[in-house]
């Protein structure tokens, strides 16, 4: 019997639990132009900001000409976004918009990834509102990261670009909890854990009675 009330003490505080993880939370809106996306920046890792393409501001990779132009020996260059938030994170999605002018004639690409520590990370595709929840699950930051290459120099490469007249080149939307919220496997596993021992307190109680 003492297990039998044990065990329903702990399964209504669990429960108490969920409820107050679901109860109190927070969410965030980002509509961020290349401009104010810099003030999220933690690691430039040699990009800049530049206004010259139909009056929009976009990032650009940060190429030093040299007597050949900007082709063939071009790296690869990045930009790290960091964004801390004062809830964990249940639902996530970002866009992040890119535009290649020169795509026909010359090579280049603008990546995206993601993560939650900066180390590890995940691409994901571009120009498109992407589902994120999944790699950012229960964390309570989201890291963005820029990877850029454009063969023909800065031009080529544009990164938070406001495409068709739009008001925003990259936007986060993400939505949680101000406490960790349970696993749905770990929820099943404790349940039925906890549903076994109940029905194991009352077959001993008829038994005692």
């Amino acid at each position: 019997m003492k297990r039998f009330y044990i065990s329903a003490v702990v399964f209504a505080l669990y429960l108490v639990l969920i409820a107050t993880s679901f109860a109190y939370g927070g969410s965030i809106h980002l509509g961020l132009t290349a401009i104010e996306s810099m003030e999220y920046v933690e690691h430039n890792g040699g990009v800049e900001i530049w206004h010259t393409f139909q009056g929009n501001p976009y990032v650009t990779p940060r190429y030093e000409e040299n007597s050949w132009g900007y082709f063939n020996d071009n790296p690869e260059v990045f930009v790290t976004y960091k964004f801390a938030l004062d809830f964990y994170v249940q639902n996530a999605t970002v866009s992040v918009q890119t535009l290649f002018q020169f795509s026909d004639i010359f090579n280049a690409y603008a990546l995206l990834d993601v993560g939650t520590n900066g180390v590890a990370w995940t691409n994901v595709p571009t120009n498109d509102v992407v589902d994120i929840s999944t790699l950012v699950h229960n964390s309570d930051t989201i890291y963005l990261r820029g990877r850029l290459w454009s063969e023909y120099g800065p031009p080529g490469c544009k990164w938070v670009y406001q495409s068709n007249g739009s008001a925003y080149g990259m936007m986060l939307d993400a939505s949680g909890f101000d406490y960790l919220a349970p696993e749905p496997d770990g929820i099943i596993l404790f349940s039925l854990g906890t549903i076994g021992l109940m029905f194991w307190g009352l077959r001993n109680k008829r038994r005692l009675g």
